[in-house]
């Protein structure tokens, strides 16, 4: 049965615990990451309210070798300062709050110099969560940064949930809650007898940390008592894997009634727009991005499944699969790395005996938010903004490839973390529209580090444009 992580929830306005980062080596000899509180409690889910002060104190417990011991000696790290930086590697952390609009400064969130190395005595984060933060799902992470992906692919990461979210849609009040964190792993390597799947993962999947491994993919199983309702928070945490969730119950497909995206309610601040319940046939999940959504369990003695599609995410490399002929998937290299095959995540039985999870705990103040619709103010500049790619080194089309996003005018550069000198500089309060292209051969997800923005239109999938509004 599949269990849901451990929650820890504000006091009294106030939410204080440790965290202690730990890694270990797995059997193919992969590095492992985890997060674990004062209580033992593995990657606990935050429970704050908005106006809270959430306070964190990160211990790096991350296991040394030998070879890397002698670049944190004891004696170097006296007089050290996390906040000025240090070694940049898959040994040091510290936290992001992905979503959650905070400064980025240290003790904050600030993830460039703030470096926390092993043997560093706790690091303190207090961070105060804004009153006007919209309520819904966010969550934890190291952003380390040119190793955030290994770090990812370990498995560290946590869930954080801003309390309100019946406030901004009320027919989700009273509705017993879950959280389920999917994250990616590195699978082992083919062996020489192994047959040949054109469909074969580069990563594994896990869900609450039960992994449903290739090739028979084996579901974990969680109970609803029948026709029972529940709001279902999941966080896509994967480092690179995209989903498309859909559900079916004895095959057939069911649909989502949407109640939040990327932790901000659908059509938040528009009065009146919670009066009905958007439905949808699946969700598109990139790496980072959440879904809150309610689930109404199947009828008694009948059974069902939550999957992700077929995703392929190279639409524009030379060496891209033979398109589908019919009900043909495409034809594709075993092991393609840009390419997330379908396979079932979770298996939903409906057992009168269920147990009900607890219901979400009512915000005793008043939300707020914005007084005025993101699509009803002016803009003030308009911006184009581009992906592209290069070889590092162009006479090798082997070689690595480097990736970069520029705004129109500017040229690509590889990202130097010690000049720290802005990219871009946007006012507070002040609204711009973004055009974002994708000018590299394959596709790219786009989010805005604090900055919730909203999509205003789409060229289409074909020419990879999207037009955005973004708040500064």
């Amino acid at each position: 049965m599949l269990l849901e992580p451990a929650s820890r929830r504000s006091k009294n306005g106030i939410l204080k615990l440790s965290l202690f980062v730990r890694s270990s080596t797995d059997s193919l000899r992969h590095l492992r990451y985890c997060y674990v509180d004062e209580l033992g409690n593995l990657d606990p889910t935050l429970h704050v309210a908005p106006g809270d002060t959430l306070i964190v104190r990160l211990k790096n417990e991350i296991s040394l070798p030998a070879s890397a011991a002698k670049k944190y000696k004891t004696e170097q790290r006296k007089n050290r300062n996390p906040c000025s930086g240090g070694i940049m590697s898959e040994f040091a952390t510290n936290l992001h709050f992905h979503g959650l609009a905070l400064p980025p400064i240290c003790h904050e969130d600030e993830t460039i110099k703030t470096l926390i190395e092993p043997g560093d005595p706790p690091f303190e984060y207090r961070v105060k969560i804004p009153p006007t933060q919209p309520p819904g799902l966010y969550w934890y992470h190291p952003h380390v940064h040119g190793f955030s992906e290994e770090q990812l692919l370990g498995g560290a990461s946590g869930a954080i949930v801003v309390e309100g979210i019946e406030k901004a849609v009320p027919r989700v009040a009273g509705l017993p809650e879950r959280v389920f964190v999917i994250r990616d792993e590195l699978m082992p390597d083919p062996m020489p007898s192994e047959t040949p799947n054109p469909n074969r993962p580069t990563k594994q999947l896990s869900i609450n940390h039960v992994v449903v491994p290739y090739p028979k993919y084996p579901t974990p199983q969680t109970q609803m008592k029948p026709l029972e309702r529940q709001l279902w928070r999941v966080l896509n945490a994967s480092a690179d894997t995209y989903l498309d969730l859909k559900m079916e119950y004895a095959g057939k497909r069911q649909s989502f009634e949407m109640v939040a995206l990327d932790g901000v309610p659908l059509h938040y601040g528009d009065p009146g727009a919670q009066t009905y319940a958007p439905q949808q046939l699946d969700i598109f999940l990139p790496p980072a991005t959440r879904a809150e959504f309610v689930v109404k369990a199947p009828p008694a003695g009948v059974s069902g499944t939550m999957q992700t599609s077929f995703v392929f995410r190279g639409a524009l490399d030379d060496d891209r699969p033979v398109l589908p002929t019919g009900n043909q998937p495409p034809a594709l290299r075993m092991g393609q790395d840009d390419v997330d095959p379908a396979r079932p995540l979770l298996s939903i039985v409906s057992a009168v005996n269920a147990a009900t999870p607890p219901g979400m705990l009512p915000l005793v103040t008043d939300l707020q938010p914005p007084a005025k619709s993101l699509s009803a103010i002016r803009p003030v500049r308009k911006r184009l903004l581009y992906f592209s790619e290069e070889l590092v080194d162009p006479r090798d089309p082997k070689s690595a490839t480097r990736f970069f996003i520029t705004e129109e005018g500017h040229t690509p550069m590889v990202f130097d973390p010690a000049k720290m000198e802005p990219s871009i500089t946007v006012h507070q309060g002040e609204v711009e529209d973004w055009t974002v292209e994708n000018r590299s051969r394959e596709v790219h997800t786009f989010h805005i580090h604090q900055i919730h923005f909203l999509v205003v239109g789409s060229r289409g999938a074909g020419d990879g444009r999207n037009l955005l509004y973004g708040i500064q």
